[in-house]
């Protein structure tokens, strides 16, 4: 079975335990009845369970080589005060890596709480053979978001307009390329432009820079999605700067 960039994406948050319940429970009723995607999740699981085991092994060999870099079979044995200072030391960094990784964390949930790929809207006469343009379109409407946006790029200029633009944006950042997603994002909200797809822009450059830890640009872009008037996000830009300060 051939995953699509947003079933992948689900069973990562799956993995990660970022769902909802409802979600959770509509995930587990498809791996009940879907054998093909049971599979397909049989695998990620045992790909995350070794990858979480390689990193703890990673990190046991870091402190092994820590204590034999600091304390030697051969020396004396170590004083009180160095061994204070190597714990002191080794809370210190535990401590940040916590703090990172759970900063990190709730940065990646929001995003997924908030992220949803803009609906194709977009009417487009499909012949055979197909070209780059049909292509483009007939992927995003399927998911597959990373295949969409290399055809979305790889159109001629003639063939580029305000809606391939603004969705060769959307399929990179559905796809997890969010910073080259980024400066298309710029581009189109820009006050000078009067882009098609403005509104949009800034609501999805404003989650960009959330997903990539651009806090300040966040800040920035949320301010000016709730200065917009009659953005049709607006009320979920106040609720996700609500949530993000009471974290």
């Amino acid at each position: 079975m051939d995953l699509n960039d947003a079933e992948i994406l689900l069973i990562k948050n799956f993995l990660h335990k970022r769902m909802t319940p409802a979600e959770e429970q509509a995930f587990n009723a498809r791996v009940d009845t879907d054998t093909e995607f049971r599979s397909e999740v049989d695998f990620y699981t045992n790909m995350f369970a070794t990858l979480r085991d390689q990193e703890r092994d990673r990190l046991k060999k870091m402190l092994e080589e820590v204590e034999q870099a600091n304390f030697p079979k051969q020396s004396k044995r170590p004083t009180w005060g160095k061994w204070l200072a190597i714990l002191l030391g080794l809370a210190v960094l535990a401590w940040f890596l916590f703090w990172r990784n759970t900063k990190a964390t709730n940065e990646e949930r929001f995003f997924v709480e908030y992220f949803k790929p803009y609906e194709n809207t977009v009417q487009v006469i499909t012949r055979s053979p197909q070209t780059n343009v049909e292509q483009a379109w007939q992927y995003y409407d399927q998911g597959k978001y990373a295949l969409a946006a290399a055809q979305f790029s790889q159109m001629k200029a003639t063939d580029k307009n305000a809606d391939s633009e603004f969705f060769e944006a959307m399929a990179l950042m559905a796809a997890g390329n969010t910073e080259r997603a980024i400066p298309l994002f710029e581009r189109m909200e820009s006050d000078s432009l009067s882009h098609k797809y403005q509104q949009p822009a800034r609501w999805y450059l404003a989650l960009a820079f959330l997903r990539t830890g651009k806090l300040n640009d966040f800040k920035k872009m949320s301010e000016k999605v709730k200065a917009t008037p009659n953005h049709f996000n607006a009320d979920k830009m106040n609720a996700l700067n609500e949530q993000m300060t009471g974290h």
